[in-house]
């Protein structure tokens, strides 16, 4: 049996600044997705508490009256989204860790990457300059070959 360790890639070096341009690009709008997803998803009562700790950003407003903008509804929800990022983050929750990385390292003419993706995005597909290059634990034979002959 064949067991995908991690997950490698390998970019030719003079691909390697379109990669991070569309690796970057991918893991974004992927987080925007997901946070637009979460923003559409929080309770009025949590926005408009959060509106009410507001009192710097209210001044002679009241919460009620602040959230009658639009951009301030987005803003709260905002808002509370990205406590729930950060408290998700301080539990070490693997739910909505927006992390998202890379390490790369030369070797002749290609880097190979290792790639880190934020929660959710998983087996993105990558343009045809980008070859899949993962660790496969390939201890066991394939099927139909013996142990002798592997």
């Amino acid at each position: 049996m064949s067991i995908k360790i991690y997950e490698g890639l390998r970019v030719q070096i003079s691909d390697i600044g379109k990669f991070i341009k569309m690796f970057d690009k991918r893991c974004l709008d992927h987080l925007e997705k997901q946070t637009r997803e979460l923003m559409a998803a929080v309770k009025p009562e949590r926005v408009l508490e959060s509106a009410e700790q507001a009192v710097g950003m209210r001044k002679d407003l009241t919460a009620e009256a602040l959230l009658k903008s639009e951009d301030a509804q987005e803003y709260f929800r905002f808002m509370e989204v990205a406590k729930l990022y950060i408290s998700a983050m301080k539990k070490n929750y693997n739910f909505c860790n927006p992390d998202s990385w890379f390490n790369a390292f030369v070797y002749n003419k290609h880097f190979y990457i290792v790639p880190g993706y934020p929660t959710g995005l998983r087996n993105p597909k990558f343009p045809k300059y980008v070859e899949e290059f993962g660790y496969w634990n390939n201890t066991d034979p394939p099927s139909g070959v013996s142990y002798k002959e592997w």
